[in-house]
C-alpha cells in the first residue's frame, strides 16, 4: 500500500469514525435495555455494555484491521497467491472460546477468508473490511 493510498484511506475513514462516534453518543442510548431474563446463560460482555464501551472498541477494531492489512499485504508481497492467503487467514482467525465456539469460529473463519479478497481485490477494501468488522 503506497503512501498516497494510505493517506487517502485514512482521510476517507475520518467521516466513518465520526459517524460511529455520533451513533454511540446519541443513537445507542435510545435502544432499550437488554433483559437479564432473556439473555443467554453466559452472555457476551457487549450485551450489557454501556454505549461508551463501543467507542474504544471501534478503535480496537481499527487497530486489528491495520494489523490484518499489514499481514495480508506482506504475504502478497512475499509472493503468496490469493487463495493461499485466504486459507491461511481463515485458519489464523479461528477462535477457541469455549462457550461461543461454533458461532465465533464460523464467523472468524468466514471473515478471515474474505479479508484477503477485500484488501487485494475489492475497491476500497480496507473500508469494507472495517465496516464489516464493526
Amino acid at each position: 500500500m503506497g503512501q498516497n493510498t494510505l493517506a487517502r484511506e485514512a482521510l476517507m475513514l475520518l467521516p466513518f469514525l465520526a459517524g460511529f462516534a455520533l451513533l454511540i453518543i446519541f443513537g445507542l442510548p435510545l435502544l432499550p435495555k437488554v433483559s437479564i431474563l432473556r439473555a443467554p446463560f453466559d452472555p457476551p460482555e457487549f450485551m450489557f455494555a454501556s454505549a461508551w464501551y463501543y467507542l474504544p472498541k471501534s478503535a480496537d477494531i481499527l487497530f486489528q484491521q491495520t494489523l490484518a492489512a499489514r499481514l495480508i499485504l506482506t504475504a502478497a508481497n512475499a509472493g503468496y497467491r490469493l487463495r493461499q492467503i485466504m486459507i491461511g487467514m481463515a485458519l489464523a482467525f479461528d477462535g477457541f472460546t469455549p462457550t461461543y465456539v461454533i458461532r465465533f469460529t464460523c464467523a472468524a473463519t468466514l471473515f478471515g477468508a474474505l479479508l484477503p479478497y477485500l484488501y487485494l481485490q475489492a475497491h476500497h477494501g480496507f473500508r469494507w473490511a472495517y465496516a464489516l468488522h464493526s
